[in-house]
């Protein structure tokens, strides 16, 4: 009788070691499905998967779990729901034990979410030029016309103006705590541009191109074009 019961109890033991392993992997093979459907722009699909992983956070180890918060954040950030993105960065600060790896994806993301064809003060030049031609149209479609124009420059400007704010904030205190980091630096300088401070941008490009001799470096060209 006993040894019966002994060879109930460990078959019990090995089913629900088999369906813990079974579940690991389901939830191993979401992330990495929400991986791939976050790089064909699915983000809405990937946020869907990488939640469910949320959900069971303490089957992954400490870079895991930061890596699901991120990404969850990353989702959210493409979605437009910014809220919700800074609250799953927030999160993965908590866990990460010097912040880098969440500093880093936020302030990238900000910079992803800039439309950054010109500087700040450029662009400012071309928002204040289409009030300017709305405010002197002489007729409504030319009123129309400018007006719309003056909207578009004029939510891009601000959306930039926020975004490179967040981005400059990140990537300042990554540059503190790794000042030979290339990667923190380049990021780093590509602020300093497009927020029209381009001494400091050539000073941190140089810095980057020292540290690492090729590194990309397109915006410190662009300086002396």
């Amino acid at each position: 009788m006993l040894k019966r019961l002994e060879g109930y109890f460990e078959r019990r033991k090995e089913a629900e070691a088999k369906k813990e392993a079974e579940f690991r992997i389901s939830v191993s093979a979401a992330f990495d499905r929400g991986t791939r459907l976050f790089k064909l722009g699915e983000h809405e699909e990937a946020l869907k998967d990488f939640l469910q992983c949320s959900q069971n956070l303490k089957l992954f180890g400490q870079k895991e779990q930061i890596e699901v918060l991120l990404s969850i954040g990353k989702c959210y950030f493409k979605l437009g729901r910014l809220e919700d993105a800074e609250n799953f960065f927030g999160k993965a600060l908590a866990l990460d034990k010097n912040g880098e790896a969440a500093l880093q994806v936020k302030g990238v993301a900000h910079l992803e979410s800039c439309s950054l064809e010109v500087e700040q003060k450029a662009l400012k030049r071309q928002v204040d030029d289409a009030r300017s031609k709305m405010l002197w149209a002489l007729t409504g479609e030319e009123k129309l016309r400018y007006g719309d124009r003056y909207s578009e420059l004029k939510r891009k400007h601000d959306c930039n103006e926020r975004n490179l704010k967040k981005a400059l904030q990140c990537f300042e205190k990554l540059a503190k705590l790794d000042v030979k980091n290339p990667e923190y630096l380049y990021h780093l300088g590509v602020c300093f541009f497009f927020t029209s401070h381009k001494r400091e941008a050539v000073d941190i490009f140089d810095a980057a191109l020292r540290l690492r001799p090729g590194y990309p470096n397109r915006w410190r060209l662009a300086l002396f074009e």
